[in-house]
């Protein structure tokens, strides 16, 4: 129609239908990739959604966990609440009784014990412990070396120590202290019988701390907790009543193993210093100034 040879118009046709082919793939291609990238975008919002629910189910388990947790320590904190709130209740409950067993106006709050300890050549020493509100204060335990008793005298070594407690009670107190030996004891329980206590009480007369209730803690021939005893000698048995007999039974004891370790120390240490005088060249002076610093070797 144009006056174009055939065969030009063919070769025109054929060019159209190769472009309208590749077009088509284009078209087809573009498509594909609509579709991959649609794919990709569904898995990103599928894991966008995947992430934002674990982070509200990870919130929601830290959340139950915090309320479990707390739940738990407080659950323990009131455990803890009871047994302590037990624990005084039955140590008072002791105290009450052992209040009643001698005839004391009130249950003893601060109980101070001592017992004297000594060893072959005469040197003595005392050990004190105290109770308070039932269970040993270890802070408020003390050691005495005898200063004015010769040779081994339970009765002076005694008296020696409880003159120096008031003397303490007495100088602390008008400080205005308030802990420690500023603070006067309910009760004075020697190590001993009716001797210990009234060397005791002869002590203490016309000083502040006379007017505490004394008495003497005894044993029996194995050397077993047996009774408690007065200045009169009178005995208080203390076998039928189990919580007072385990009480002071518990405090004997460890007045004892107090005493009685201050001893072994002292001991310890002077067989050091003999050993360093023997050593040529070193004094006394020296062989105490090293003892002071070392303890031992």
């Amino acid at each position: 129609r144009l006056g174009l040879p055939e065969e030009i118009i063919e070769a025109a046709r054929r060019n159209i239908s190769d472009e309208k082919t590749r077009f088509e793939d284009v078209l087809a291609q573009l498509d594909q990739t609509r579709q991959e990238l649609e794919k990709e975008k569904e898995e990103v919002d599928r894991l966008r959604l995947e992430q934002m629910e674990s982070k509200r189910n990870l919130e929601q388990y830290k959340q139950k966990t915090y309320k479990l947790m707390d739940r738990e320590l407080q659950n323990a904190q009131d455990k803890a609440n009871r047994i302590v709130s037990s624990a005084k209740a039955e140590s008072q409950k002791l105290l009450d009784e052992l209040a009643q067993v001698l005839g004391l106006s009130a249950a003893p709050h601060r109980i101070e014990s001592y017992d004297i300890s000594n060893w072959g050549d005469g040197t003595s020493v005392c050990g004190m412990v105290v109770f308070r509100d039932g269970k040993p204060s270890k802070a408020d335990y003390r050691r005495f070396k005898m200063r004015t008793v010769a040779g081994t005298d339970d009765y002076a070594s005694l008296a020696e120590t409880v003159s120096r407690r008031a003397g303490e009670y007495a100088a602390r107190s008008a400080a205005g202290e308030t802990a420690g030996f500023a603070e006067k004891p309910d009760l004075l329980l020697m190590d001993g019988g009716r001797g210990q206590v009234n060397a005791a009480k002869e002590a203490l007369a016309g000083t502040a701390l006379a007017g505490v209730p004394l008495y003497g803690m005894v044993k029996d021939s194995r050397h077993r907790t047996r009774a408690i005893v007065d200045g009169a000698g009178q005995e208080i048995a203390i076998n039928m009543n189990r919580g007072t007999f385990t009480f002071i039974t518990a405090i004997q004891d460890e007045t004892h193993r107090f005493a009685n370790a201050y001893r072994r120390q002292q001991m310890h240490k002077k067989s050091y210093f003999n050993t360093l005088t023997q050593i040529p060249g070193v004094g006394p002076k020296t062989a105490q100034a090293l003892t002071d610093q070392f303890g031992s070797v």
